[in-house]
């Protein structure tokens, strides 16, 4: 059989399935039309209590309310909430340079400290434990994670920052379960567009989008499969490679100023807790291109890397490194993390600013 008529077969074929189910659809669609407006989509009911609400930002797009104390609501865990007059977590910044040794933690909800109250977050109990270090010897680590912070966002923040303080270190979180797909659903907007910056990954303007918008059918299954959509978008190579160049152009910023930077890599939950078996095997499947793509930016920047997966998985073990029903660690898990990394950064980097 030439190639001329395999193509044919092929066409005649494909032909043959997309017709049954265009007509489906129409059928699908026209009964949905018959039929009274769809609902307004449901939205979870919200837990009693505060809940952290961000402000609006044009040049971050949103951030933490400024100078803010009290309790508030993280999904269900109710946590001990204090930010800054910069709309950080945690005390206030000093503007003198008199810390030794200043770090600055860039991420998002990990970063944060998701779940646990302000002293239980990891960059703080980093801080106590450089400062157990060396007693008597100021210590600051800036906590600037924020949820939902893609790695554009951070290098904004990061640009904000030093042109205040001088940091001397910068300890960035890399999420493997959702940074691809955070940069790539914020990367429309960086020019002028932040303020209409919209969380779903489709531009709103978009062809899919609009169709979606124009049709019942289409509306209830983008309703239904947000989960598998977002999955499947985070290990998409659009979603790796604009997470990889975001990142690569917050190391490189680091780089021509000579500030080292320490990157963590964060898993998903299930690589943590799937053991040996199928779940395990599915999680490093959806992980492979983010985890690739940090390791190809941050190998080929001579950037040293600190994955916490197997901190999390003896903890996990021990005594759970998870909240409940949640994707964040525990107080605990935090814990084990920081010590993780006050281990992991060189001894050098600490000597050269702390004059020991």
């Amino acid at each position: 059989m030439s190639l001329k008529t395999r193509l044919q077969a092929c066409a005649v074929n494909l032909t043959l399935m997309i017709v049954p189910l265009g007509v489906l659809f129409l059928v699908v669609e026209g009964i949905l039309r018959l039929g009274p407006p769809l609902p307004a989509e449901r939205i979870p009911p919200r837990p009693t209590g505060a809940l952290i609400r961000c402000d609006p930002d044009s040049l971050l797009g949103w951030r933490l309310p400024a100078s803010t104390s009290g309790t508030f609501m993280c999904n269900e865990y109710r946590i001990q909430l204090r930010t800054s007059a910069w709309g950080l977590r945690g005390p206030e910044v000093n503007p003198a340079d008199l810390a030794p040794l200043r770090i600055l933690v860039l991420g998002d909800s990990y970063a944060f400290g998701w779940g646990v109250s302000d002293e239980d977050a990891f960059p703080r109990r980093l801080e106590s434990l450089l400062r157990a270090r060396a007693p008597g010897r100021p210590v600051e680590v800036i906590n600037a994670g924020v949820p939902g912070y893609a790695f554009h966002q951070r290098l904004r923040m990061l640009g904000l920052i030093r042109a205040r303080v001088r940091v001397d270190i910068v300890i960035l979180t890399a999420s493997m379960a959702n940074d691809p797909w955070e940069d790539l659903r914020i990367a429309p907007y960086l020019g002028s567009h932040l303020p209409w910056y919209s969380g779903d990954w489709k531009h709103p303007d978009s062809f899919l989008a609009r169709m979606i918008r124009r049709s019942r059918l289409l509306t209830i299954l983008d309703r239904k499969s947000r989960g598998l959509q977002l999955a499947l978008v985070n290990i998409s190579p659009p979603a790796t490679r604009e997470m990889g160049r975001a990142m690569g152009l917050l190391i490189d910023e680091c780089r021509r100023d000579h500030i080292p930077v320490l990157t963590v890599i964060c898993p998903r939950r299930s690589e943590v807790e799937g053991g040996s078996g199928f779940l395990h095997r599915l999680s490093l499947v959806l992980t492979k291109g983010a985890r690739d793509e940090t390791l190809r930016v941050l190998g080929s920047r001579r950037v040293p890397v600190l994955d916490i997966t197997p901190v999390l998985a003896g903890l996990e073990r021990r005594e759970g490194a998870f909240l409940k029903r949640d994707p964040h660690w525990t107080s605990h898990g935090q814990q084990e993390v920081a010590a993780a990394v006050f281990a992991a950064l060189p001894p050098e980097w600490l000597a050269a600013r702390s004059g020991d």
